[in-house]
């Protein structure tokens, strides 16, 4: 388990890092046009022929879009709308059932609970009258399948206020930006018995921006006396739950729209004034705003929201929570456009899109065609090991119309950017920080999807085309040796497990691994020189005299806990159940896919590390073989030092290193066994397993994260918890039981070994014993009781079994397994454990005892045997404390076991019931010594009471003196007279 922690704390470290690379973006401000990171085209569509046939009939607008959550291009032509399938270039979908000119479109999602199953989709049209929702459904599971919009019925009239954007938010809330100035927002409810509020309607618009009274006002009024800046843009923060609005002048407004239909303007800036001041050289005339982004929280750090010009250049902004709880917006980063080959002419930039930390412009600089410039934060890495410095690359690509459609134009504009539905990456699922790999652009003649070529493409591409030396240096110098190790083994381990194996890239992948890996080593330091050491100073040959400095791992190690960090990244930190609150529904929160993708890709990792292991000894042997080059004149003592104490140390760091991968490997293995085992859980109706559970153990597994399941112990408690809770669900289906006992050690050992097997017989058997009677009760739970006790410390509800045991009237081998519980309790420290161990058979005790039942007797004295004889010095402790604490009773089944610990704990504990011990067991001088001592005592009390211990002493000496069994009763007994007629004077 240590070697497990070690490696889940490097496994961390990485993440750590990688969590702080993906934040770079906002620091880069050097430019250079890449030749690493290149954009290919992956897919070309012209648009379709009818759609360009509607275009002859244009009156008045046209607008297009896309919509990349259901692989859908949308057109407006006029009051026509049209949806196009750009994912299987068909499904060419015309709606024409609205009356007006058609503004601006959005896909939002639905309110739970207000339309039926079959409506997937909202689309939220605006036309210059009303904005209208209308329901999209689909004719098959997948939103490429054919698609139909019905009309709900749900519409608000914009008094005759233009709505240039819609956006939804995650809380299925749909704001809109008007011409005025205001964000506006349209809210409906579904039918119900009872009405809204008295004269309401269905749905209504509302104002975020002026108060209720200002609707009073007649719309013609109030567009006169509205400012001529319009909100253009949008965008939503559903973390932080806020709303950024860009107006046309270059207005920032921030909202708080944490609560329903509510949204409160907390925050402004002026974006026009932010550009100025960051480049005064600039025309303000040429400038114009685009849009806005909201940044999520796991893009950036110091960055919130990223509005972006006409001019190509970005502005950062920041928001701050000061200490009265007001949050402000400022303006922290500026970012020019990157220079191009035509710095001739300005640029003219009239799309774009940020997209984590990428950004798309579409420049119409040089003509007729745009350029689409791609730019890119790359990480290079640094004189630092965990560190790296940044660089935006960027990629100019020239978009080209369609040769067919030279009649409708012949040149490209892109009128909308955006990232396509994100695919796996290798079947990962994607990073949430890292950029797009594809981008959707549309043009007005067709569909361009660009696919970024990421850095392992790069490497494949190399060893697929026999790449030289010379290149291969320069991709490693590029990105670092830790980097490009890791694309090694994701490229070997990856292509290793699919069906098609490329032997040859496999091979190369992994040759290049090891060539590039380079080997361990101590931090450099100077030893001390002999001549510097004291005289009286011991001379131990090749080794230092200061401590060994700290390790330096290999590239070919952190590429490997790099690669390990990846693959996890989607599980390690995130929570097991989908609520924190123990008292609600707590479904997985860890979907199969992900499971199965993240298995699959650390099996392939471990097969990859299995069949390397041979070859990562015998490479590092041959190192361990070389002999350090040593000057000729060197003497003896500066030989030792030069050359046996590097080796050594060299020595040293390889095993040390050796054993570090190893871990990695063990690592790898227990996260692929528990991946197996929450996936089978999933499949056995997790939310069910999780509500069985003991409140204790339910309040751990809501708190646990998935990484706790394999190195803490809280998760191996929750687990074995689970696992308990799964089989008592087919306690009566032992098929179902047997398969899935099966599946689990099969899938996952560590998890579900010997001991978890053992545990489960056991468990088992304790609930046929608690069904059964008679003598086959008794054979089961002593059966039971066989299999549980070599690991009675790991039973998560031992209380339950015990009380099964008790059912079975098996209390003496119950008295067995408290015992074994208890002292795996003290052997671990876990006091809980001894505490519930010592109350479960101190419960079974009190009854037997206080019932005074003498049928039971036996029970009962075979309990006190087990509890006395087997149990450690703190057990029987506690056992004596617990029979003392009964009172006469429990002090009557003390004094049946005469022994020296007895004797002992009654001479510490209880002195008066020491002496009564003493007369019990025939030791009648020693309880008249006690009694005297107790008579003698400060504390004895009146002189009554002092009469009585002495009266008592004396009967107790006259009975040792009539039997002669003690020479000293008579010596006693005297002493004890004298002191009696004393106490009787006084």
């Amino acid at each position: 388990m240590d070697g497990i922690k070690e490696a889940a704390g490097l496994v961390e470290i990485s993440l750590d890092q990688e969590r702080d690379a993906s934040h770079g973006w906002e620091k880069s401000t050097e430019y250079e046009l890449s030749k690493q990171t290149e954009l290919i085209l992956k897919r070309k569509l012209p648009l379709p022929k009818a759609l360009f046939e509607q275009y002859s009939h244009l009156e008045c607008k046209s607008f297009m879009g896309i919509f990349p959550e259901i692989h859908r291009a949308w057109f407006t032509v006029d009051n026509r709308l049209f949806l196009w399938n750009y994912a299987t270039g068909s499904d060419f979908y015309p709606f024409e059932g609205i009356d007006q000119i058609i503004t601006s479109a959005a896909i939002v999602e639905p309110r739970p609970g207000v339309f039926v199953e079959d409506v997937k989709y909202l689309l939220a049209v605006s036309t210059t009258v009303e904005v209208m929702l209308l329901g999209v459904c689909f004719s098959g599971p997948s939103v490429t399948s054919e698609i139909t919009l019905v009309p709900t019925q749900i519409s608000v009239n914009t008094d005759n206020v233009s709505m240039l954007m819609l956006v939804g938010s995650r809380g299925r809330r749909l704001f809109m930006a008007g011409r005025d100035g205001c964000l506006h927002e349209l809210t409906y409810q579904g039918e119900s018995n009872s009405f809204w509020s008295l004269g309401s309607r269905k749905a209504r618009k509302l104002n975020h921006s002026k108060s209720a009274f200002s609707s009073l006002i007649p719309s013609s009024v109030r567009l006169f006396f509205s400012g001529d800046d319009p909100l253009i843009d949008l965008a939503v923060d559903d973390n932080r739950d806020l709303l950024f609005a860009l107006s046309e002048h270059g207005s920032v407004s921030v909202y708080d729209i944490s609560k329903p239909n509510r949204a409160y303007k907390i925050a402004s800036a002026d974006a026009a004034a932010d550009a100025k001041r960051y480049s005064p050289s600039s025309n303000v005339r040429d400038r114009a705003f685009l849009n806005l982004s909201a940044v999520p929280a796991q893009s950036s750090s110091t960055v919130n929201l990223v509005v972006v010009t006409t001019l190509g250049e970005r502005l950062y902004y920041h928001m701050k929570t000061s200490r009265t709880s007001l949050r402000s917006i400022r303006a922290n980063g500026f970012r020019s456009t990157p220079p191009l080959q035509s710095e001739a002419f300005r640029p003219s930039v009239h799309t774009s899109a940020w997209i984590r930390g990428a950004l798309f412009l579409a420049d119409a600089r040089n003509g007729d065609n745009d350029t689409l410039i791609a730019i890119f934060p790359e990480k290079h890495p640094s004189s630092r090991r965990t560190d790296y410095r940044f660089k935006t690359s960027f990629v100019p690509v020239e978009l080209v119309a369609e040769t067919a459609l030279e009649t409708h134009g012949g040149f490209a504009k892109a009128w909308a950017i955006a990232e396509a539905s994100r695919p796996r990456q290798n079947g990962l699922k994607p990073n949430e920080s890292n950029p797009p790999r594809e981008v959707i652009v549309l043009t007005n003649s067709s569909i361009h999807l660009y696919t970024r070529v990421e850095p392992r493409d790069h490497l494949e591409e190399l060893l697929s085309s026999r790449g030289t030396d010379a290149e291969l240096d320069a991709l490693f110098q590029h990105y670092g040796n830790k980097e490009a190790c890791a694309m090694c083994i994701s490229l070997a381990a990856d292509r290793a497990s699919e069906s098609a194996v490329n032997a040859d890239i496999i091979a190369a992948a992994t040759n290049l691994f090891f060539a590039k890996g380079g080997e361990p080593s101590f931090e450099e330091f100077e030893p001390e020189h002999p001549r510097l050491r004291p005289r009286n100073a011991q001379f131990d040959v090749g080794r230092p005299s200061t401590s060994p400095p700290p390790l330096k791992f290999s590239s070919a190690h952190d590429g490997i806990c790099l690669h390990i960090a990846r693959i996890v990244s989607p599980v390690w930190w995130t929570h097991i159940t989908s609520s924190r609150k123990p008292e609600e529904y707590q479904a997985l929160n860890l979907r199969t896919e992900t499971l199965l993708s993240v298995r699959e890709h650390l099996v392939a990792t471990i097969n990859f590390l299995e069949s390397s292991s041979t070859m990562l000894t015998s490479t590092r042997s041959k190192s361990q073989q070389r002999t350090p080059n040593r000057p000729a004149n060197s003497s003896l003592q500066e030989r030792l030092y030069k050359g046996l104490l590097p080796r050594r140390q060299t020595d040293e760091a390889l095993r040390l290193e050796q054993i570090s991968i190893s871990n990695l490997k063990m690592l790898a293995e227990k996260t692929a066994e528990a991946l197996a085992m929450m996936n089978l859980l999933s499949e056995h109706q997790f939310h069910r397993l999780a509500a069985s559970l003991t409140p204790q153990i339910l309040q751990e597994l809501v708190r646990l994260r998935f990484c706790e399941l394999i190195f803490s112990e809280t998760g191996s408690h929750v687990c074995s918890a689970l696992l308990e809770a799964l089989f008592v669900a087919y306690s009566d289906q032992p098929r179902v039981t047997e398969v899935v006992s099966e599946a689990l050690r099969e899938r996952a050992p560590s998890f579900f070994g010997d001991a978890e097997v053992s545990l489960h017989r056991g468990l088992t058997l304790t609930r046929k014993a608690a069904r059964a009677t008679g003598p086959e009760a008794s054979a089961l739970a002593s059966e039971a009781v066989r299999e549980l006790k070599p690991y009675a410390g790991r039973i998560v509800d031992l209380q339950g079994v015990c009380n099964d045991l008790r059912t079975a009237g098996a209390l003496a081998p119950m008295a067995e397994l408290t015992v074994a519980a208890a002292a795996a309790g003290e052997t671990t420290g876990d006091a809980e454990l001894v505490d519930n161990a010592c109350k479960c058979a101190f419960d079974a005790l009190e009854i037997l005892i206080l019932a005074e039942d003498k049928s039971r007797d036996r029970v009962k004295d075979a309990m006190l045997k087990i509890l006395m004889e087997q149990g450690s010095d703190a057990l029987v402790d506690r056992l004596f404390s617990f029979l003392v604490g009964l009172g006469p009773l429990g002090a009557e089944e003390l004094f049946k076991w005469p022994s020296a610990r007895v004797e002992k704990y009654l001479q510490d504990r209880d002195v008066q019931l020491l002496w009564r011990y003493f007369a019990k067991h025939g030791r009648n001088v020693d309880a008249a010594i006690v009694l005297t001592s107790l008579a003698d005592s400060e504390g004895s009390g009146d002189l009554n009471e002092r009469v009585s211990f002495l009266a008592s002493a004396v009967h107790n000496a006259k009975v040792a003196s009539a039997s002669g069994s003690d020479s000293r009763a008579t010596s006693v007994l005297r002493e004890v007279n004298d002191k009696l007629d004393v106490a009787q004077v006084q």
